[in-house]
Parts: structure tokens; sequence; C-alpha cells
């Protein structure tokens, strides 16, 4: 933290699994990361006033080698990429003495080349193709409004939409609940959440997340005829801060 407005933030990830060799070879694993793969974080916040503002960015750039194959030809294998950019903002405003209205949003955009997969599969028209192009896309929009009332009550309406690139390999049907009829990976939907803080490090939430559009569809999402209202979930949790 530079100033109390800029925040850095960089790091590095590496795959391994519990009682694997090390380094991990990445075999039996449907995904891993070859060699490592960098994050970072930047963001800047401004306090002005009764209000504070972040604007920031964020991402992760990887390469992946799913189930380690091996050419029997001797040939190189192409490995999976991935990156991930974002940019995201937060803006707290006090209402009434310690009354505070947030909003908060992000977006989300991963570019990814799929060409081990592709490779996998046998490329396109493979009798079981694992994806049916190496390019994919996906934009994922998330936003929120929160309202806190003093230090024991809060209430959020959220939102939130997701795009991509169409692949009826890669977003397979043929299952029931989790298949995909027409290979689109749009989804959307809101989230209701209130909050109870009877303490300062106890909560008590009713979170209720309702699904307008999943895995491509609106009705008949999946083939079998289950519509995406049918995945909409009410939770009930406690959770306890130290």
């Amino acid at each position: 933290m530079w100033n109390d407005h800029l925040y850095l933030d960089a790091a590095i990830y590496r795959s391994e699994h519990v009682g694997g060799p090390q380094p991990n070879p990445g075999v039996g694993a449907g995904f891993n990361i070859r060699g490592v793969a960098p994050y970072w974080r930047l963001a800047w916040q401004q306090l002005t006033g009764k209000t504070q503002y972040e604007i920031g960015t964020y991402g992760m750039h990887l390469r992946s080698t799913p189930n380690e194959i091996t050419d029997p030809t001797g040939a190189s294998i192409p490995t999976d990429s991935y990156t991930d950019w974002a940019i995201d903002t937060q803006i707290d405003r006090t209402i009434v003495r310690t009354d505070v209205l947030s909003f908060r949003a992000t977006y989300i955009r991963e570019n990814s080349d799929l060409l081990s997969l592709l490779f996998q599969g046998g490329g396109p028209g493979s009798s079981t193709p694992l994806v049916s192009q190496g390019s994919h896309r996906l934009n994922t929009v998330m936003a929120n409004a929160e309202y806190h009332i003093g230090n024991k009550y809060t209430g959020t309406l959220g939102w939130f939409n997701t795009t991509g690139t169409s692949d009826l390999a890669f977003y397979p049907s043929g299952t029931a609940v989790s298949g995909n009829f027409n290979g689109d990976p749009r989804s959307a939907g809101y989230i209701l959440n209130l909050s109870y803080w009877p303490w300062q490090n106890l909560q008590l939430a009713a979170q209720y997340t309702g699904y307008t559009r999943f895995n491509g569809a609106a009705t008949n999402y999946d083939g079998f005829g289950r519509n995406a209202s049918a995945n909409n979930t009410l939770y009930l949790d406690a959770r306890i801060f130290f």
C-alpha cells in the first residue's frame, strides 16, 4: 500500500496435489498449472468527505496440460492457455450517522486457447471431441448494492450475468441438471441477502439465489425438461469471525 491510496499485489501459483510427487507432473489431473501462474492486483482508493471510492484491476495467466498426456510419435503436446483480466469498483457512502450504502461491481474477461483439449479429443470431426474449437471467451458481470443499518443489519440486492463462446463439445448435453442442451454458457440471475449481526463477530444470514437463465437457456436447458428457475436456492448460514 503506497500513500494510503495505491495498492499493489503480485503472486505466483503452481500446482500440487496431496500425496503427489514434486514437482507435480499433472498425470491423472483433469486440470493443472504448467510451470507457474502469475496473479496481479492493482487498486486505487480515495476518501472524500463521507464517500470512499475504489477502482482496480486484477487477473491471472496460466498454462495447463490436462492429464499430462504424451504423444506416441514423440511430438510435443500443446498446452491450454488461460488469461483472465478484470476491472472492479466499490463505493461506500455514509448516509445517516452509522448507516452506509455500498455499491460493488466487477467485470471479468477470460480468453482461453484450449489446444491440448482439442488435441486430446482428436480435433474437429472426432467421434469424441473434448472441444470443437480451440479459442473460447467468457464474460462475467457481477454487481450488488448493500445497505448497512448501523452495525446490526444489512440488506443486499445483486445481479450476475455470464456470456461466452458456444461449444457443444465443451458444454455437452446428455446429463440431467448439469447438462447443456445447446452448448451455450450463458447464465444470469439475481441474489437477495439479509444479514443480522447480534454481536461483532457473528453473522446470521439468509440468501436467495434466483436464475433467469442457466447453461444457455431459461427453459429446458439440459434437454430433460429442467428450467433455470429449478436451480433457485435459499441458503441459511451462521458465520463466526475471528
